[in-house]
């Protein structure tokens, strides 16, 4: 089985994360407003926060959780209507959740924390768990009846479905010094994946890490000769981003 190489269309959904939304694409949707990371801290930095939260609990909305839980709910409502053409397309979507801030519980309801707005962790420990199994639990049933949908359109597809690190709530991320169970934690990335035949599993192997799943992928369905990396990982601070610690003996159970 091999794809025709020439996608025609690009198709990116928007998060408000600059590390995605710069990606060029022929089209990016999003709801019809989302504000940036930029704009959400500008906006924490400036007079009119206190105004702003003070009208939303008047109105029982926060402004900035209202807009982050309508972007995700927006993009788990339309996914799968990228399958309704017949041209090939490639499709890009960054979910920011189960990611923080928790907005949603268990049945998908408004959950509105009192911090004011981050994408960062609020909460640790306990609470911060409870918080994140709720609004996991949400998400793993959109996301499955997502895939559903995206299968019942009829239309081969491969589906790569998978987080950009794992769970950090036990992780300092200003420090190098972490336990090995936070490390874990934090890079045991989710990795599922569907493919149009029952043969592209073999080309995956235990400890395969995300830089080497688009390689396997071009090279088994668009005739690509990319050579596999050594699968590595590394830990930085966000202070000091670029300066990597080879952390790879340390999480000898990493799962992706």
């Amino acid at each position: 089985f091999r794809y025709d190489p020439i996608v025609t269309i690009s198709l990116v959904y928007s998060s408000g994360f600059i590390g995605t939304d710069a990606i060029p694409a022929d089209w990016t949707l999003t709801y019809r407003l989302v504000l940036s990371e930029f704009q959400n801290e500008f906006l924490n930095t400036t007079a009119a926060l206190p105004f702003i939260r003070f009208a939303g609990k008047r109105l029982g909305r926060d402004l900035q959780y209202d807009l982050h839980r309508k972007k995700i709910q927006y993009v788990l409502d339309h996914l799968a209507d990228s399958q309704n053409g017949d041209e090939p397309i490639f499709v890009f979507a960054h979910v920011l959740a189960p990611h923080a801030p928790f907005v949603f519980d268990e049945n998908g309801g408004a959950v509105t924390p009192k911090e004011k707005f981050s994408t960062g962790m609020h909460v640790g420990g306990h609470e911060a768990m409870e918080q994140h199994k709720r609004q996991i639990t949400y998400v793993n049933k959109r996301m499955q009846e997502l895939v559903d949908l995206l299968l019942s359109k009829g239309r081969p597809a491969i589906i790569l479905l998978q987080s950009d690190h794992g769970l950090k709530i036990l992780t300092d991320i200003h420090s190098m010094s972490n336990s090995d169970e936070a490390l874990e934690d934090a890079f045991s990335n989710l990795g599922a994946y569907y493919f149009p035949d029952q043969e592209a599993g073999k080309w995956f192997y235990e400890g395969i890490t995300p830089v080497n799943v688009f390689r396997v992928v071009f090279n088994r369905y668009f005739d690509t000769q990319y050579n596999l990396l050594e699968d590595r990982s590394y830990f930085s601070t966000a202070d000091k981003p670029y300066d990597f610690m080879d952390i790879t003996e340390r999480i000898p159970h990493r799962k992706l």
